[in-house]
Order: structure tokens, then C-alpha cells, then sequence
């Protein structure tokens, strides 16, 4: 399921290189320049890495598990 809002955009999702953290980082559609500059300066909410890198993800799914998240046989996530 996606997060996507009423206005159709839809999340990007970025992961710390550093704790494997993952987390929204943007919200697209949006002006090429706009993203840029917010992904240059993003920070890792939970231990402010500024190690960001992209987040396996489709159309606005996160797809990559969280560190120490168990994944099913089937890759997906458990609860």
C-alpha cells in the first residue's frame, strides 16, 4: 500500500547509510531544483547521519527492510 496523499504525490524514501534507518524524505512529484536541494541536506531522523542514500522503493512503496526488521521467505515485512 502506498502513502499517497489526496494531491497524488507520493513519498521518497531515503536510508541512512550509516543506522539502515529508512524514512520519508520527500514528497513527488516536485520541481527538480526543490529536491535537489532538500535530499543534499537530509539527515537520518534517527541518529542525524547526513549518510543518506535512496531506499529500494516502488511507485512510492518502501521495498527495503529496516535493519534488524524480520522479512518473511517471501521478502515481505513482518509487524
Amino acid at each position: 500500500m502506498s502513502d499517497e496523499g489526496s494531491d497524488g504525490r507520493k513519498p521518497f524514501w531515503a536510508k541512512c547509510g550509516d543506522c539502515g534507518h529508512c524514512w520519508q524524505a520527500a514528497y513527488l512529484p516536485m520541481p527538480l531544483a526543490d529536491a535537489a536541494r532538500l535530499l543534499g541536506r537530509a539527515a537520518c531522523p534517527a541518529c542525524a547521519s547526513t549518510r543518506a542514500m535512496v531506499a529500494r522503493q516502488a511507485d512510492g512503496v518502501l521495498i527495503e527492510p529496516e535493519v534488524g526488521t524480520p522479512v518473511t521467505a517471501a521478502g515481505e515485512h513482518r509487524a
